[in-house]
């Protein structure tokens, strides 16, 4: 089995999952088991896809890829962040280091009412504590 085949990924999901503990049995689990699952049996779209018909896909298909599954520490830098922002555009950026938000590189102007920047993490647990919001898909779910 290679690293590019949807059975590779699924078999590395299901190993990631046995490891999850006690957040295997949420509602946002539920939704990456579905789509796992999905891919699992449609595979990587293809120009012959009308979604997909201008869009191929085979590049990233065999890109080998390993999930960073822990945020910590980056080596990157705001001066690294600095050279890839626009000119004179004064508006919010959010960092994504590695698929992991990195709020010590972002810069969040006012946001609008309702808006919030947070981690998934974050916006699952104030959803535990009774507030709405953390997404029409996820609320539909549960």
């Amino acid at each position: 089995m290679t690293q590019t085949t949807p059975e590779w990924y699924v078999s590395r999901f299901r190993t990631w999952e046995a490891g999850m503990n006690g957040a295997a049995g949420t509602a946002l689990h539920a939704l990456r088991r579905t789509a796992i699952n999905a891919f699992g049996e449609l595979g990587f779209p293809t120009t012959r896809d009308e979604e997909w018909r201008f869009t191929n896909v085979a590049p990233i298909a065999g890109t080998p890829f390993v999930p960073v599954l822990r945020g910590g520490r980056h080596r990157v830098t705001r001066d690294e962040v600095q050279k890839h922002l626009f000119a004179g555009l004064k508006s919010s950026h959010l960092v994504f280091v590695n698929g992991h938000f990195a709020p010590d590189l972002s810069a969040v102007s006012r946001m609008p009412a309702g808006v919030r920047v947070e981690s998934l993490a974050e916006a699952l647990e104030r959803r535990r504590a009774g507030e709405p919001g953390v997404g029409r898909l996820l609320d539909l779910v549960v």
